[in-house]
């Protein structure tokens, strides 16, 4: 006996657009008259092809649009809000209101095993504190202690706690055979906006800490340094790729260093125009 495909449910989706595109085909697939046409009519909407436009990505929907297609496919009222905070975390340009509707998602995510991943992922990603905790424990001299952790990274207890339990959910730190934590290989990986929010969470925290550190680390506990150039547009993606490559023979050279690792350190290095590249372009 063939079983029937279950109808899409909007809370496995972190992009509206592929989660109407799926919901539209379910729709066609068990309705021979179902058509742009005729959900657009449904919603109210005047044009026929505004549906598939949407799903397209050549039109954004708006607050009033999405109660309408949340109407045309009786979304109930969880569904609903979840949609609408979906459509703001993917329409968002600034990060503080993609981080804000995210988070609004995930509250409203009724199931566990939905939102699991993404959001201890995100977590990971945009919290500058996980990564530091990681890479101390792969240092020397350290000790599984939270209290020796906390002093180390100036950290509350609360906070080493909570980023030792998401470092081993998610495979970032593992025990030995002989019970040590130690850190692992495995990597995560999430959905791409998901991430990019993350990351940039992640170096914009990275930027207020180095801010703090001009005032508060000694000279020679630390280096500031930067270029300012002209350059042509061309010669961008080959800048990008020499600073890619330096970072990664710097990391390499270090880590076989025969030396003892006892400290954890953060270099940033940041490419960013001065000038207005989009008054050049017109």
């Amino acid at each position: 006996m063939k079983l029937n495909p279950r109808a899409p449910k909007i809370f496995e989706f972190e992009d509206y657009r592929k989660f109407l595109g799926s919901l539209f085909a379910f729709e066609k697939k068990n309705s021979k008259s179902f058509s742009h046409r005729a959900l657009a009519l449904r919603a109210g909407f005047s044009s026929p092809n505004f549906f598939q436009l949407v799903i397209q990505g050549k039109r954004n929907l708006s607050l009033e649009s999405a109660r309408k297609i949340s109407g045309a496919f009786k979304l109930n009222s969880s569904e609903a809000k979840y949609f609408e905070a979906l459509i703001q975390f993917n329409q968002a340009k600034k990060l503080s209101q993609k981080s804000r509707a995210f988070e609004e998602m995930n509250k409203l995510r009724p199931f566990r095993e939905f939102k699991k991943l993404a959001s201890e992922e995100y977590d990971y990603y945009s919290s500058w504190e996980n990564v530091a905790v990681r890479e101390l424990v792969g240092i020397d001299n350290f000790k599984e202690n939270i209290d020796w952790i906390s002093a180390r990274l100036k950290l509350s207890p609360k906070k080493v706690q909570e980023s030792l339990e998401l470092l081993q959910k998610l495979g970032l730190l593992s025990r030995s055979k002989s019970g040590e934590l130690k850190q692992s290989e495995s990597q995560i990986s999430t959905g791409q906006e998901i991430r990019s929010v993350g990351v940039r969470n992640f170096h914009e925290e990275m930027m207020k800490k180095a801010v703090e550190a001009m005032d508060q680390v000694a000279p020679e506990h630390r280096d500031f340094s930067a270029a300012t150039m002209k350059i042509s547009a061309s010669q961008l993606e080959d800048l990008k790729a020499r600073v890619f490559r330096f970072r990664q023979s710097l990391i390499k050279s270090l880590e076989e260093a025969p030396v003892s690792k006892d400290q954890v350190y953060h270099l940033g290095i940041q490419i960013f125009p001065l000038t207005d590249v989009k008054a050049e372009k017109s």
